[in-house]
């Protein structure tokens, strides 16, 4: 029974991000708890019910190597007029293809650069994955 209880408990990510998850939603690291990654989830209904035409579930979040916000949207929040005079969003060039693959560096860079953060000098918080494992793994 106080396995059940633990699992419900609830957990704070990052103290710059507000969000918080379920023990279910998460894999924690063995050697560090307070570290982890968000799980893979499918949901066939939306919140009102519904039935949905995917099982996907749009909740990602990227950080941004230029700013440090997570966000959603990456390639849009990129070209924004926020980062519109920043060297690495002028370089992306006019090329679709050559951009897109640009745009995904930048972003891994910018998990990148998060992850270090987490696992150096705060010893907590949510590290950014290319992949993340389904919760039945």
């Amino acid at each position: 029974m106080g396995n059940k209880k633990a699992k419900k408990r609830k957990i704070e990510e990052d103290e710059d991000e507000n969000q918080i998850l379920d023990e279910s939603e998460i894999a924690r690291d063995l050697k560090n708890p307070k570290i982890y990654i968000r799980l893979f989830e499918k949901n066939s209904h939306t919140i009102k019910g519904k039935r949905k035409k995917s099982d996907r579930v749009y909740n990602s979040a990227h950080p941004c190597p230029l700013c440090d916000k997570c966000v959603t949207n990456f390639s849009h929040h990129i070209l924004s007029k926020q980062h519109e005079n920043e060297d690495e969003v002028l370089e992306l060039g006019d090329n679709p293809a050559e951009r897109k693959r640009k745009i995904q560096l930048l972003r891994l860079k910018g998990s990148h650069v998060h992850n270090v953060k987490v696992l150096q000098k705060k010893k907590r918080g949510s590290l950014y994955v290319e992949e993340i494992m389904h919760s039945g793994q």
